[in-house]
């Protein structure tokens, strides 16, 4: 019984694993299944999401980051603005583009941010 056991419990972790982390129930569409995607991560791709759903504050930022990661920051403003203008009030889209600001050398537009920021998260504005 414990070779039995001892054999058996990696096959269990790994049922149990598959059960819990499986992509939740939803409408069978391509689209939903794409964007449920962890492979979205292109700009395109995230794009298309957001003909679904253009207010999704974590897309959008998705998308901003995105586009950080290539350099393309005036389109990453433009997402974080975007997002912003969804919910103006999340400190952290504020301090992402603060932090974008201050790397391009806009340092009022960084303080700006940053100010907001601090408003709505003390402590997390830098």
């Amino acid at each position: 019984m414990s070779q039995t056991l001892e054999i058996g419990w990696p096959i269990i972790v790994l049922i149990v694993g598959a059960a819990v982390f499986r992509v939740p129930p939803g409408p069978e569409t391509p689209a939903a299944t794409f964007c449920a995607s962890p492979f979205s991560e292109t700009a395109q791709r995230i794009e298309e999401c957001l003909t679904h759903d253009p207010s999704n504050v974590g897309l959008l930022t998705a998308l901003a980051v995105t586009y950080e990661k290539t350099g393309r920051t005036d389109a990453a403003e433009a997402a974080y603005r975007r997002a912003i203008a969804v919910d103006p009030r999340d400190g952290e889209l504020h301090r992402r583009l603060a932090t974008l600001f201050s790397g391009r050398g806009d340092a009022v537009g960084g303080h700006e941010n940053a100010a907001i920021a601090n408003r709505w998260q003390p402590g997390r504005g830098r």
